[in-house]
């Protein structure tokens, strides 16, 4: 068309005029020209729709696709945070667990000890009770008060002398029986005479016993056997002594205890007690002699009173001693010395 608009210029420059095909043809080009422009603003309107369509469309999917990616990533978060909220829960809950079953065990372990310490303690109790009594029963079998009576008669049955007792043993259970010890007696003046001491101011009431174990064996105790020797009663104004010889040796005077053994009934029979271990043979014999009646008396003088039944008054005048003075009073009664040596 711009060449056809060039010619007709040139025909119209050269000739001075333009031919009406000429025209006509140059109309025809300009409507094919606009024909041909409005069919390009057609067809690019077209593609530039397409194209805006096709923007928009890339646009709305990229947008589904953010949202997509935005709901997924949401719903990992969420199944995530679910995930862990599982986690958490099933930790929580194993921790849980975990602390009930420790919380079990340590509850266990503190009943078990618990029933232990209650245990220990009972049998801690136990021990301590069965100590107690063993130590009680020990108490007991060791007291001579609790042993059994043994008692030995005169062998030719004289009964007129204390109802023939010689002797009554006491020993700890176990130790020794009757038939384990040998007892007999001499009522012989002269045998008892050389048991005394030899100022003759000790006078017998009593047998001389002699005990010895019924087999060659000394004996060999735990505890002292206890022997009780039947006397004669005294008066007042003398005393008791008890004297024996252990295995034939030198007669001593001995500790001793007045009464009868327990669980023995005797009426009108005064004994005395010792206490003796570790030997092969005894001899044993009560005697009196005068009470001895101690005083002490300064340089201010004084009076001393015996409780003999014949009291006696010892006066000591004012300067009668130059300085405090211990001293002691004998009161012998003759009567019974005389009466003893003419039995």
């Amino acid at each position: 068309m711009m060449m056809m608009a060039a010619n007709m210029a040139n025909e119209l420059e050269n000739e001075g005029k333009i031919s009406l095909e000429g025209l006509l043809e140059l109309r025809k080009g300009v409507n094919r020209y606009a024909e041909n422009l409005e069919s390009a603003d057609v067809e690019y309107a077209r593609k530039k729709e397409e194209k805006r369509r096709e923007e928009e469309k890339k646009k709305q999917q990229e947008e589904e696709k953010r949202k997509k990616e935005k709901e997924e990533e949401e719903a990992r978060r969420a199944e995530e945070e679910e995930r862990r909220k599982q986690a958490r829960e099933e930790k929580r809950k194993k921790d849980d667990e975990a602390r009930r079953i420790l919380e079990l065990e340590s509850k266990k372990k503190e009943e078990e000890r618990k029933q232990e310490e209650l245990e220990r303690k009972r049998k801690k109790e136990e021990e301590e009770e069965k100590k107690r009594k063993e130590k009680e029963e020990n108490k007991k079998r060791r007291d001579w008060r609790n042993w059994e009576p043994m008692i030995y008669y005169r062998q030719d049955g004289t009964t007129a002398i204390n109802d023939g007792i010689i002797c009554i043993a006491l020993a700890m259970e176990g130790e020794i029986t009757q038939d384990d010890l040998t007892c007999y007696t001499s009522d012989g003046n002269k045998e008892r005479e050389k048991c005394l001491e030899q100022d003759k101011r000790e006078i017998p009431i009593s047998s001389l016993v002699t005990v010895k174990p019924s087999t060659k064996s000394a004996i060999r105790l735990q505890e002292p056997i206890r022997i009780f020797i039947p006397h004669q009663a005294t008066r007042g104004c003398r005393e008791l002594i008890v004297r024996a010889s252990i295995d034939g040796g030198t007669w001593k005077t001995m500790d001793y205890e007045s009464g009868i053994p327990p669980h023995v009934n005797l009426e009108d029979i005064q004994m005395v007690q010792i206490a003796i271990n570790n030997f092969k043979s005894v001899g044993i014999i009560v005697a009196s002699r005068p009470k001895m009646h101690a005083f002490s008396l300064g340089r201010d003088g004084g009076t001393v009173e015996t409780d003999s039944p014949n009291k006696t008054i010892l006066t000591a005048p004012n300067g009668c001693f130059s300085e405090k003075t211990n001293g002691s009073i004998q009161i012998t009664d003759k009567n019974i010395r005389q009466k003893w040596q003419k039995m």
